[in-house]
């Protein structure tokens, strides 16, 4: 994978923590958390030799399993590059030699409250997904321009822990795939999600 769109990906991680450390810092009067991924107890497929671990990135990585991804989503990443800006840790999942598609990952501590989610997290358009944490949503984002080398579109689940924190977790098809593709991909995201945090 080329450094170009390794470093492209890294910061646009970086800004979509920017987004959501915004949303911590405005939402409560209790000082900051110190970032660190909670990680949960939950089965991981037997792991090969062909790729090191995500975990070995830090930060968000330390919450992806490049065999549970393959598993849950249908894709397999080789390269995974992490990124911590204020106290949102991220982490972004890519093909070697590839763009896209990406995975990406951003943990943020808040104290919003589940009652608030909605208003206070929750993107124009996106609809609310059960079973999830205290509150989530999904949405499938159109691709964001007619360009061979930008991402197709996209599917975003985002949700609120029990330990209070934000995670949001983004699918991104190469420019190529239709939007049909993507809100195939719903399902499956979701399942990733719920196994990043199986509370």
């Amino acid at each position: 994978m080329s450094g170009v769109s390794l470093r492209g990906a890294t910061s646009r991680l970086i800004l979509l923590g920017v987004l959501a450390g915004g949303l911590a810092a405005g939402c409560g009067s209790d000082p900051p958390k110190k970032a660190e991924p909670q990680t949960q107890t939950a089965a991981v497929p037997a792991r090969g030799t062909d790729r090191a671990p995500a975990a070995a990135a830090g930060g968000a990585c330390q919450l992806l399993d490049f065999f549970a991804v393959e598993q849950l989503i249908g894709v397999q990443f080789e390269v995974a590059a992490a990124a911590q800006r204020d106290t949102t840790v991220t982490c972004v999942l890519q093909k070697s030699g590839a763009g896209y598609p990406d995975l990406t990952l951003a943990v943020t501590p808040t104290s919003v409250a589940a009652a608030g989610f909605k208003t206070a997290a929750a993107p124009p358009g996106s609809a609310d997904l059960a079973g999830l944490g205290l509150a989530a949503y999904q949405l499938v984002r159109p691709a964001p321009a007619a360009d061979a080398t930008a991402p197709g579109p996209a599917v975003e689940i985002g949700w609120l822990t029990k330990t209070g924190q934000l995670m949001v977790v983004r699918y991104r098809l190469p420019a190529d795939k239709p939007q049909t593709e993507a809100d195939g991909m719903v399902p499956r995201v979701a399942e990733l999600a719920k196994f990043l945090d199986p509370s």
